[in-house]
């Protein structure tokens, strides 16, 4: 009866916060917190940190959620990981040490945001933690498991050769996947390797086909590079380039350009 009565006050709860019903989520989950409740000490963390109901407190936030990151709770350990990424914390002192400390354990039990935020930070020539390899490992895992920014930042360091041998083949690869994603910057890159000839036959069409797409999803950068192909291109060239997009579009992404003759 405890385990059931505990169910139904965390659900209602939660559907209190989601409401925007601050006062009644705080007393249900201070209630819960009491019996060690993972998810009552998460949301209050969450509501101690941006101020909800509460006075915004970094150290009490903290404490939560140092609480239930103990309990076993990954959003917990992500939002921790965030806290110290961001030095808005009990010290109010960015730790990146900490930081990827928490998205390890976050990360562990399979939260792809949290593997992300690994392997960025340890791209990031800035921190103390800078490692190229391990930056392509987390960021190869969290790509696996469908983390369209992760397959980004992949395909980009293949495309460039930062941090790891230059490959336009998997460049071309997680560009790809995330294009079929909808992400806006693998969808102007591969306009880049088409125009470029780079890992493929230089294609002014297909390169048009993919600026156009990015144009049409809000990239603002890919206009100049579409009108710049477009100069190379004849009205019938850019007639066949439009309808391709239209076609990728419709299918969402998938098989694009394969009709080019």
């Amino acid at each position: 009866l405890l385990v059931e009565r505990a169910k139904e006050m965390r659900e209602s709860a939660v559907a209190a916060y989601a409401a925007g019903d601050y006062e009644t989520a705080a007393e249900n989950f201070t209630i819960l917190a009491d019996i060690m409740d993972d998810t009552a000490h998460t949301f209050l963390a969450m509501m101690h940190e941006n101020g909800e109901y509460f006075e915004q407190d970094f150290a009490l936030a903290e404490e939560h959620y140092r609480t239930a990151s103990k309990l076993g709770n990954s959003i917990a350990q992500y939002n921790l990981g965030h806290m110290y990424h961001r030095g808005e914390n009990a010290k109010m002192v960015k730790d990146d040490k900490e930081a990827v400390r928490f998205w390890k354990l976050a990360a562990e039990q399979g939260d792809v945001r949290a593997m992300t935020n690994i392997g960025l930070k340890y791209e990031d020539k800035q921190s103390m933690l800078y490692d190229s390899k391990e930056a392509m490992k987390w960021l190869q895992l969290a790509a696996e498991n469908n983390e369209v920014l992760a397959q980004f930042n992949l395909a980009y360091n293949y495309h460039f050769g930062f941090g790891v041998a230059q490959d336009y083949q998997q460049a071309m690869k997680w560009y790809l996947i995330a294009a079929e994603q909808g992400d806006v910057k693998a969808l102007h890159n591969l306009g880049v390797m088409y125009g470029n000839g780079e890992g493929v036959v230089e294609d002014p069409v297909i390169a048009y086909m993919w600026f156009n797409i990015a144009v049409m999803n809000g990239h603002q950068h890919s206009e100049r590079a579409r009108n710049s192909a477009k100069n190379d291109l004849t009205d019938e060239q850019v007639k066949k380039a439009e309808e391709l997009s239209r076609i990728c579009i419709k299918n969402d992404y998938k098989n694009c350009g394969r009709f080019t003759t």
